[in-house]
């Protein structure tokens, strides 16, 4: 008999429009990245112009890897929704996936914003404090989406009660959490300016302004994050499908990935344990966030994929 050939996969013209404008927008990062000038004040390390490039290759392609498993899982959840939209959970996947988008804006925008002071646009304060607040509020609300769309979720199954226990451990563990955090950024010297070798300051604000426009935005979206990675947890419980409990395992393992990882991210940054490193250590660094950045989005695009299967199926 003959053996039966694999469904070929095909793509929608959704699907084809949204991988042309991801497309389009790594062309740009890429072209920009690599035809922008070295100057020589900005070669710490004092490399060789083929050596910074190629260390520029190493940064870039893991950087467009996360920007496509954020897109491609952002939007593969909201098709999923729109495939939906006779029963009730079709309107809270579409705030997960809104809320997945717009952290993937944040980390796009974040990148031009770099690209934007090294082509002499901005200066190294506006990008600081461009990016800090792009980033800081766009995530702050992408979680507050998410939050909302796990919370309807879990709404929707009545025996999905609650476990006030694991509530209660939840919000000790973040109330240390952002304890420690509050006195980091608060005993960071350069917080305003730089201080003690830093090249630059953290937020280059008053303290006023980093409590309103850094240190609560990012506290918000911390909390929203683990809130909406319960109520996923809380709903897979009571949901059927081998392939519908996957896929919500793996988005609520990659939402606290990026979670965690970023409450790291702000230790090292307010701890200043960047600064001065060798160029060795400071490239381990660099390779290790983004290796765990990714591990995280990737698990997000995991799940969007098992969603879109059980929409084939």
């Amino acid at each position: 008999m003959p053996k039966e050939q694999p469904v070929k996969r095909t793509y929608s013209t959704k699907e084809k429009v949204s991988l042309l404008v991801l497309f389009l927008i790594a062309l740009a990062y890429v072209g920009l990245t690599f035809t922008t000038e070295i100057k020589p004040e900005d070669n710490t390390y004092n490399l060789s112009i083929s050596t910074i490039r190629l260390l520029q290759v190493t940064i870039v392609l893991p950087v467009l890897a996360i920007w496509t498993a954020a897109w491609r899982g952002s939007f593969g959840v909201r098709w999923y929704a729109d495939s939906i939209t006779q029963i009730k959970e079709s309107r809270a996947w579409h705030f997960v996936a809104s809320g997945l988008l717009a952290i993937t804006i944040a980390i796009i925008s974040s990148s031009f914003i770099s690209l934007a002071e090294s082509l002499e646009y901005i200066t190294t304060e506006q990008r600081v404090i461009g990016s800090n607040f792009v980033v800081t509020w766009l995530t702050m609300f992408s979680f507050i989406f998410i939050a909302k769309g796990a919370h309807s979720l879990a709404q929707t199954q009545n025996e999905a009660k609650k476990d006030k226990a694991k509530q209660a451990r939840n919000a000790a563990g973040m109330v240390i959490v952002v304890v420690l955090y509050v006195l980091a950024v608060f005993s960071n010297e350069s917080r305003t300016l730089p201080a003690n070798g830093a090249e630059e300051a953290t937020y280059y604000l008053n303290d006023v302004q980093i409590l309103v426009f850094a240190v609560l935005p990012t506290i918000i979206g911390w909390a929203s994050g683990v809130v909406a990675a319960s109520n996923l947890l809380r709903y897979r419980k009571h949901v059927k499908g081998i392939l519908y409990r996957e896929a919500l395992k793996n988005i609520t393992y990659g939402l606290l990935a990026i979670v965690s990882f970023g409450i790291v991210m702000q230790g090292l940054i307010q701890l200043g344990f960047l600064i001065d490193l060798e160029l060795a250590p400071l490239l381990a660094v660099i390779y290790a966030i983004l290796i765990l950045y990714a591990i995280g989005y990737m698990y997000i695009y995991s799940g969007a994929k098992k969603l879109r299967k059980i929409e084939e199926v």
